[in-house]
């Protein structure tokens, strides 16, 4: 499977934050739980960037690992119209589309274009970048 090592892993977290809370809205209704969603996906791939030789199925596993863990100690999933399986799904295709592998996948799943924003802003916030 495709290495997942960006360069700034908190522009990546924030890019998958981002299109998840914005890919469940789209798809339902907005809800603050698509936030919370997000966000546990997001601080998810911070903590597993952190160890060394982590690819695309390590982190699917453990997306799914923390989401099914969150679900059943929390009411993260309550109100939402998706379960954890289908939230690390859709993350494993939004990093895949962000490392240019997903294009040509045939999944219906591709980046709005607000993660690249509230990327280059937690780039910008961290110093690098323009």
């Amino acid at each position: 499977p495709p290495s997942l090592a960006p360069r700034e892993p908190q522009s990546t977290a924030a890019f998958l934050r981002a299109e998840v809370q914005d890919h469940l809205d789209r798809e339902w209704i907005a809800q603050e739980c698509h936030v919370r969603i997000g966000q546990v996906c997001g601080d998810t791939l911070v903590a597993a960037l952190a160890e060394p030789g982590l690819d695309s199925g390590s982190l699917l596993l453990r997306l799914i690992d923390v989401l099914l863990a969150r679900q059943a100690d929390s009411d993260i999933f309550e109100e939402a119209f998706v379960g954890p399986f289908d939230v690390a799904n859709l993350c494993s295709d939004l990093l895949m589309h962000r490392l240019g592998v997903g294009a040509d996948c045939g999944c219906n799943i591709a980046p709005s274009g607000v993660g690249e924003i509230a990327a280059a802003a937690a780039l910008r916030e961290a110093g690098i970048g323009a």
